[in-house]
């Protein structure tokens, strides 16, 4: 009867615990340079595009299978599935992105808002700092 306890007090606490023993996420942390190639237009207006360079800091979120992205603007969540896959999508389902980490060390993130008459677009890659 020991014997069988000893070997259910592990089994209990390693499936009662909320969190994974390993996480995926753990290699995409980190500080990447990100470049940004931003488009938007306004109906009967011409478009305009712009590139910009700044720092995200990325952490794991206390929610499973997201990330945070900091940045100096805020903070937002993105879903990251196993394979690197990222995916965001508004209540309102008019702003979308989707992306993924191509490696432990680069991104791609792309995405937008879309409205009647007008929409705004970005496209990111970002690269880890060493």
């Amino acid at each position: 009867m020991n014997k069988l306890l000893f070997l259910f007090i592990p089994l209990a606490l390693l499936f009662a615990c909320e969190k994974p023993i390993w996480d995926y996420r753990v290699k995409y942390i980190g500080t990447y340079e990100v470049t940004s190639i931003n488009t938007s237009w306004i109906m009967g207006q011409p478009s305009n595009v712009d590139t910009s360079k700044f720092e995200v800091s990325i952490h794991r979120s206390d929610e499973l299978y997201h990330l945070v992205f900091k940045t100096e603007q805020g903070e937002s969540k993105r879903m990251v599935e196993k394979d690197g896959t990222l995916h965001f999508t508004s209540p309102d389902w008019h702003y979308h992105e989707s992306g993924k980490f191509e490696s432990k060390n680069l991104f791609n993130l792309s995405g937008g808002y879309y409205g009647l008459g007008g929409s705004s677009t970005f496209s990111w890659i970002g690269i880890k700092k060493k």
